[in-house]
């Protein structure tokens, strides 16, 4: 196969991936496809722009001891507002732009979502222009979290 025709199907693959997660996310939240916009930022620019934020929870491997937090700065921020969040499927990493209030309304699926989130432990909520962020990242030390 050459490389041109994987390139080609490992980009449909992705594509196909990213249109069932949108229609995940509009078919839980009822959430206008309007209003969800993919972000061509990469994980590694989110790890440099937080990475003297995090703090290590030595030996704390569970996220959902921080769902609380999470759910405190879901609050915290104007359901007006877009969050870029962060989406895992079988081999593909996402960023989409979401209005708050849809997070705001659907925590669960955010937090908890399976299908959404695939086998990642890795959470991701920030604004654009990174003036705010709740960031919780899996480590074989422990969860590493920042908030901002």
């Amino acid at each position: 196969m050459s490389l041109t025709l994987k390139e080609k199907l490992k980009e449909a693959q992705k594509k196909g991936q990213l249109k069932k997660l949108i229609e995940l996310i509009i078919a839980e939240t009822g959430v206008r496809e309007d209003s969800i916009e993919v972000c061509s930022i990469s994980y590694q620019s989110i790890i440099d722009h937080v990475y003297d934020l995090l703090v290590l929870e030595n030996e704390v491997y569970d996220i959902n001891t921080q769902k609380s937090n999470f759910e405190n700065f879901i609050d915290s921020i104007s359901g007006f507002e877009y969050l870029i969040t962060y989406f895992m499927t079988e081999n593909n990493i996402f960023f989409l732009k979401l209005p708050s209030q849809t997070i705001k309304e659907s925590q669960e699926l955010f937090w908890d979502g399976k299908e959404i989130m695939g086998n990642s432990r890795d959470r991701i909520f920030i604004k654009e222009d990174f003036s705010r962020g709740f960031v919780v990242l899996s480590s074989e030390y422990g969860i590493e979290k920042a908030e901002w």
